[in-house]
């Protein structure tokens, strides 16, 4: 059986203390800035993608290291595209035989990290819908957006070649 009552609102709960510090409530990010130069520890691979993606109008300085870590993955998945190019999907195993490169494997931990990242900055559709962003026009415009335009569909275009090109073919 349930508690009798209205059902509580998460906004006001309090809880059993109350307030005793009588901080107003926060549940905003808080607005850091920060350069929007792309970090030293990224290749000429992540910055093209970190110029392409840093200027999205609902990220902001907070969002940087998860940026930095998706543009890395983005590089390193690059790097695995040109050595499987160059070595082929499949290697000799112990005995000769035909198997699948131990690159794939990588490659697939690789992508399924990618995608967590994505869903976390709100990269993909349905995470700006869960998230009730609108897209809007961006306060700084990016390579992206001028690449773009101020049209959002574009920048979307855009935003879904990058995450095209790393497919395998």
């Amino acid at each position: 059986m349930g508690v009798r009552g209205p059902i509580p609102d998460p906004n006001n709960a309090t809880g059993k203390l109350g307030r005793p510090s009588r901080r107003p409530k926060t549940t905003a990010a808080p607005d850091v800035t920060g350069s929007g130069r792309a970090p030293k520890t990224l290749g000429p691979v992540g910055r093209r993608y970190w110029r392409q993606l840093a200027g999205a109008a609902w990220l902001n300085a907070a969002d940087r290291p998860a940026l930095e870590r998706l543009c890395l993955v983005y590089q390193e998945l690059e790097a695995f595209r040109e050595i499987i190019a160059r070595e082929g999907a499949q290697v000799g195993g112990s005995k000769q035989q035909p198997v699948a490169h131990p690159l794939l494997a990588v490659i697939d931990r690789s992508r399924a990290s990618a995608d967590r990242l994505e869903v976390e900055l709100g990269l993909t559709p349905l995470a700006r819908q869960r998230m009730h962003l609108t897209l809007e026009r961006p306060h700084t415009k990016s390579k992206a957006a001028a690449m773009a335009g101020d049209d959002p569909r574009a920048q979307l275009r855009l935003i879904r070649s990058v995450r095209d090109r790393l497919e395998l073919a």
